[in-house]
């Protein structure tokens, strides 16, 4: 139980660690559908930089390099998770808001007790319902926010405001 850090709700809120695209692992519908378009992300994030000008947010997106560039412009920190490694993005994730796709970083949250707020597309992968469930360490420590129709994004990121 030592690798459990219970989350006691004292995330920087103006310090955030992000993921927003999935790779698919040979499902590029599946990985589409989870994913949240690039122009909303950077919108969110210029929104989110010019109401909370202290706000640091670093990035894991396995994004394009074009992308980088445009998210580097704008104060966006970029981290590759791989490079990392495990204790080094639960760390990354110590006091700071998570927000993320169904990605590995979600479980991460999940199984050390970190909060989360999870992306969840108009479909999701049925396993949520169950995890959703308050008794479950899933339920327990992660906001879920559904987008309520498929590949609309805009009312999910309007509500991590």
């Amino acid at each position: 139980r030592d690798w459990i850090r219970i989350d006691t709700c004292n995330r920087d809120p103006h310090r955030m660690v992000c993921c927003w695209r999935a790779e698919g692992q040979g499902s590029s519908l599946s990985a589409h559908s989870r994913s949240v378009p690039f122009h909303l992300v950077h919108n969110f994030y210029k929104r989110r930089m010019q109401q909370e000008p202290q706000t640091t947010i670093v990035d894991i997106t396995a994004w394009k390099p074009w992308e980088k560039e445009r998210l580097q412009k704008i104060g966006i920190i970029l981290q590759n998770p791989l490079t990392l490694g495990l204790t080094g993005l639960i760390a990354l994730c110590e006091g700071r808001r998570v927000i993320s796709i169904d990605t590995a970083l979600i479980h991460l949250c999940a199984a050390v007790g970190y909060t989360a707020d999870l992306l969840l597309p108009r479909f999701p992968d049925e396993r949520w319902v169950e995890l959703s469930n308050a008794q479950n360490n899933y339920g327990q420590h992660l906001k879920f926010h559904q987008s309520t129709q498929f590949g609309s994004w805009a009312s999910v990121l309007s509500s991590l405001c």
